[in-house]
């Protein structure tokens, strides 16, 4: 069962994504909303190729590659997609590293930026390619 998050922690969790993304920080708002906001979940899905962490749902590996099972002391996973990117040896680590939210939005960010800061883009969030993130713009325009 997941934890209530008070209305006044989720206000400044909302303010907090808008600053890290002021280019577009209503978008940015509802994408967060669409993956995980204000949840601070885990993912493991390897039907979909996701083990993702956080607000944003920083994706560390594709689980569907992997040869056998792996557990919190996973150090090299076979499919690494944001892998590097998190602080940490293990899988424990880095996900506990990803569940602190101003570390997930450092990541976000990374991602976001991708290889040219002026190219930036949303796409590499499903909530934003399937455009579910659309159904949380009114609430992230307050």
């Amino acid at each position: 069962m997941a934890s209530l998050v008070p209305a006044q922690t989720i206000a400044q969790g909302i303010q907090r994504i808008k600053e890290t993304f002021p280019e577009d920080p209503v978008t940015a708002c509802a994408i967060a909303f669409g993956e995980s906001f204000p949840n601070n979940g885990i993912n493991n899905n390897p039907k979909t190729g996701d083990f993702s962490v956080g607000w944003f749902q920083i994706n560390l590996f594709n689980p569907a590659r992997e040869t056998k099972s792996f557990d919190n002391s996973l150090t090299n996973p076979v499919k690494k997609i944001h892998w590097d990117k998190a602080q940490g040896k293990t899988l424990g680590e880095k996900v506990a590293w990803l569940q602190i939210p101003e570390n997930n939005l450092k990541v976000a960010r990374i991602i976001f930026e991708g290889s040219n800061p002026k190219n930036a883009s949303f796409n590499p969030w499903g909530a934003y390619r399937n455009s579910s993130f659309n159904r949380h713009i009114e609430r992230c325009k307050q």
